[in-house]
Order: C-alpha cells, then sequence, then structure tokens
C-alpha cells in the first residue's frame, strides 16, 4: 500500500478514536492499480489488526472502478457520498471526508442539540471546521487525533496562544477552514459568534456555502449530484440544492471539525465542471423547486 493509502487509515483511527456513533465507509479502490490478487489485502489486514475498535461500529462498502477511460483520472466524491448515505442504518446521517476530525463527544452532543430543533426533518447542524497549520518539523502523516484539541474550550485557547516556536513563524496553528481566501465556502458559519455562543444559532445560506453538517435521513433528502468528480462543485452543489428545496442552517455551539490534509499535490479540476453545473444542475433544481428557485 502507498503511503497516502496509509494515512487514510491512520484518519480513519483517528475518526474512530473521536465518534461514539456508527461509521460507514465507502471505499474506493482502482482495480487497474491494485491488480485481482491484492484488492482486498491489506484492508483486509487492516479490518483484522484494528477489530475491535470497528465491531459493530463501522462498516465498510468496497466500490471497484473497473474503467481505464480519462474519467476514471477523477475521484467519484458524490457517488460515493451517495453510497455511504442510502445505506447508513442511522436516522441521522453526516457525509464527511476522511481527512476531518471530530472534537470528542462530539456525536452525542450533535443527538442532543438536533433533538432541540423544533422541525429537524427540515434542518441541519453545522459543525465549524478549521484547519491545523505544520510546524516545518512536522508531517502530516505523523499528526494523529492525539494532537488535536478535544474541546472548544482547549481549541480556543491553542487559537489564542501564540506562538512559541520559530517554525510556525507566529502564525496560528488552528484557523476557521479556508476563509481567509475562500470565504464564501465556510465563513457565512459565522465563526466570531461561534466562538463566545452557548446556543444553537441560524444561518443564512449563500451561494457557494459547503459546510459540514448532521441532517436527519429522509425519504425526501436531496442526493448528491454524482456527475461532479474529482475537485470542483461536488459538495457545494449539495448544499445548494438543501437551501432551495427548503432546510434551514442551524450552527451547533460545541461540537467542531478539523481538517488534516492529506496531500500537498496540486489537484485537477475536470473540464467542462462550470457547464456541467450552470446547464444540467441548476436547470435540475430549477425544474425540481420552481416555486423556490432563485437564479
Amino acid at each position: 500500500m502507498n503511503a497516502g493509502g496509509l494515512v487514510r487509515f491512520q484518519r480513519l483511527l483517528d475518526m474512530t478514536s473521536r465518534w461514539d456513533g456508527y461509521i460507514y465507509i465507502a471505499l474506493y479502490v482502482k482495480l487497474s492499480k491494485t491488480g485481482k490478487n491484492n484488492l482486498t489485502k491489506d484492508i483486509d489486514s487492516f479490518i483484522d489488526t484494528h477489530s475491535s475498535e470497528f465491531e459493530g461500529k463501522v462498516a465498510f462498502h468496497l466500490v471497484i472502478d473497473r474503467r481505464n477511460n480519462k474519467d476514471s483520472e477523477f475521484y467519484p466524491n458524490n457517488f460515493l457520498r451517495n453510497i455511504a448515505m442510502e445505506n447508513t442504518l442511522t436516522d441521522l446521517i453526516m457525509n464527511l471526508d476522511i481527512d476531518f476530525i471530530p472534537s470528542l463527544n462530539s456525536h452525542n452532543l450533535l443527538q442532543s442539540h438536533m433533538s432541540q430543533l423544533e422541525n429537524n426533518t427540515k434542518a441541519v447542524l453545522i459543525l465549524p471546521s478549521f484547519e491545523r497549520s505544520l510546524a516545518k518539523n512536522e508531517d502530516w502523516e505523523n499528526i494523529t487525533s492525539s494532537d488535536l484539541p478535544s474541546s472548544k474550550i482547549q481549541l480556543i485557547n491553542q487559537m489564542n496562544s501564540p506562538s512559541r516556536t520559530k517554525q510556525v513563524s507566529k502564525k496560528r496553528m488552528y484557523s476557521p477552514f479556508h476563509v481567509s481566501f475562500y470565504y464564501q465556502g465556510h465563513g457565512p458559519t459565522d465563526f466570531r459568534k461561534w466562538y463566545n455562543v452557548l446556543d444553537i444559532y441560524m444561518v443564512k445560506y449563500s451561494l457557494n456555502f459547503e459546510p459540514y453538517y448532521v441532517v436527519r435521513k429522509t425519504d425526501k433528502l436531496p442526493r448528491f449530484w454524482e456527475h461532479f468528480t474529482g475537485l470542483g462543485k461536488n459538495k457545494l452543489s449539495w448544499n445548494e440544492e438543501m437551501a432551495v428545496a427548503g432546510y434551514k442552517f442551524y450552527v451547533n455551539p460545541d461540537a467542531f471539525l478539523i481538517k488534516l490534509s492529506l496531500s500537498d499535490r496540486k489537484k485537477r479540476i475536470r473540464q467542462w465542471i462550470q457547464i456541467e453545473y450552470l446547464k444540467s444542475f441548476r436547470n435540475y433544481i430549477k425544474n425540481l423547486y420552481e416555486k423556490n428557485f432563485r437564479a
């Protein structure tokens, strides 16, 4: 198994160490790179090694890509998200990328907060997302959940504490995820408000908002648009449809996520992704939710 695969397995261990609820993993494997004989060997070994941590808590859904064309170069994010969402056995779901690690006790806190929302079948409960910067002598492969703040108080204290190392160059180790250069993505979460609140609060959806959140699984819950693969439009399109479908966006006051990057490599954007978004996806939600749609 390559280094990237090993790090992703470590991220799963980080997640299970902090999440008390059920976890359904949609695991993507390219047959052309793995070969039939080695297809499940590493996966089976990993599951056997950590069976005590996974038993009754983690389920794996293996998705095998047998394609060899150019489209197969792009990761099928939304296809995998739909598989996990449709097959999980829980009433509440949270679609989470493997490199986002939740704070301790977030599962119980989120369940409690969702029960407080009057119409929680049409509500999403956001977990504010943060990112961790690395010192020069650090490597993502060696960072685990034990290195992360476990509570909101710890997170805020570490964000406010001045750096004691020259390597970080006085940069805060934790900061709101991507807000400094792409405010639309997570800025509407209103981090300044979150730092000081004790209760749930509502935020307005705006275009390109793409937070991670808990939502109730119902027959009317929108699916992810599977034509979006690789980088670009994959998650924000789901959030856009959720808003047009009438879902309200709330922020929980204590649980949060921390992004641990898996790679510094530049990601490619699939050709025609913008045309797919404007011509196909936007027409789809316009026709389906005509009364609520705003161009």
